[in-house]
């Protein structure tokens, strides 16, 4: 990995784990709810409604509000377009072991969009989500893997199992 991307990487650790993080005392059930309503809101175009939600859920600590808000962010959808702000939610949603954010974020660092392109940490972020039976995040960490040289996947295949070992998987 680039000493480069590894700063950047260790600068979102540090910013997003200070970054207060707004985490209800209520029951998940109604962040489940809150959440649940953010897609509706989205797949019926509200935009505006869904990012309300969303926001609301990704700040109580829902991993696919998490996802989907990053994917807000990314497309500009009801918010200005800030892929910088996409990979803060994804990787919000990644580090709770959520395929769609792992997916997501391996797509951001594949194709250098919002962070540098490192094709170690797509590829790590990538099979983390594969792991989890994420077809695309398969297909794209095979064509990655052809890729990389052996440093380079010995490198990845560290991360991975250095995540598994973190998160206690």
């Amino acid at each position: 990995m680039k000493l480069s991307n590894l700063l950047l990487l260790c600068s979102f650790v540090i910013t997003f784990t200070l970054t207060p993080t707004i985490v209800s005392s209520g029951d998940s059930e109604q962040t489940e709810e809150i959440y649940q309503q953010g897609l509706t809101h989205y797949n019926n175009g509200n935009l505006a409604e869904a990012v309300y939600a969303l926001n609301k859920a990704a700040n109580q600590g829902h991993a696919g509000g998490q996802n989907q808000l990053g994917i807000c962010f990314f497309n500009g959808q009801g918010v200005p377009q800030d892929p910088k702000r996409a990979v803060h939610w994804f990787y919000q949603s990644a580090e709770q072991g959520n395929a769609e954010g792992q997916y997501n974020l391996g797509l951001r660092f594949y194709r250098g969009e919002g962070v540098p392109p490192d094709l170690v940490l797509a590829y790590q972020w990538f099979a983390l989500a594969a792991a989890q039976k994420h077809q695309e995040a398969t297909v794209n960490g095979n064509a990655i893997n052809r890729k990389l040289t052996p440093d380079e996947r010995t490198e990845a295949e560290r991360l991975v199992s250095e995540w598994h070992h973190n998160h206690g998987q």
